[in-house]
């Protein structure tokens, strides 16, 4: 009888040794997983606000596209009769159809203008056609 009783808190305790190990490498792998949920909190927050804004960047967008449009499309119609005059030179007038000569092209060119690189554009039109078209 003592030697099953012997046998059997051994055993016991050896099972609560192995349930303690357990919980430890448990509460371990608990705060390991805080730690990286706390080290991407801020990236979680960046995340969650771009979501949120996503729609006002949306509006900016086509804001910015009828701004664009628009101003393409009048600088178009100012440019267009210095594109068919026969007394430009010819390669003054194909580089005028080259950045406002269509649609496509006005819409590039303002695309490069609102992006920086307005001074190429604004200066040929300085040159060859007026001053106001620098304001």
């Amino acid at each position: 009888d003592v030697l099953h009783y012997t046998q059997t808190v051994f055993f016991s305790a050896s099972i609560g040794r192995v349930l303690r190990i357990a919980r430890l490498v448990r509460a371990m792998k608990v705060l390991r997983i805080i730690r990286v949920v706390a080290f991407f909190d801020s990236l979680f927050l960046m995340v969650r606000s771009i979501q949120s804004s996503l729609s006002a960047l949306f509006w900016s967008f086509c804001c910015l596209f009828a701004m664009q449009l628009t101003t393409g499309l009048v600088l178009h119609q100012l440019i267009f009769p210095s594109i068919t005059d026969p007394n430009l030179d010819l390669e003054v007038r194909r580089r005028l159809f080259r950045y406002f000569g269509n649609f496509t092209n006005t819409m590039v060119t303002m695309f490069e203008i609102t992006l920086g690189n307005w001074v190429v554009s604004c200066r040929f039109l300085m040159k060859i056609l007026s001053e106001w078209y620098g304001l």
